[in-house]
């Protein structure tokens, strides 16, 4: 993703830091619970 972007994975991650704490969750496994990750 980060190559698409043409950003660092770094970026990446803290990009996606914020969008597990604005929606309260912890990782990849809860937006599969919540359906937001296939």
């Amino acid at each position: 993703m980060a190559e698409e972007l043409y950003i660092s994975v770094t970026t990446v991650k803290k990009h996606a830091t914020h969008i597990y704490e604005k929606l309260e969750i912890i990782g990849r496994k809860e937006l599969k619970e919540i359906n937001l990750l296939e």
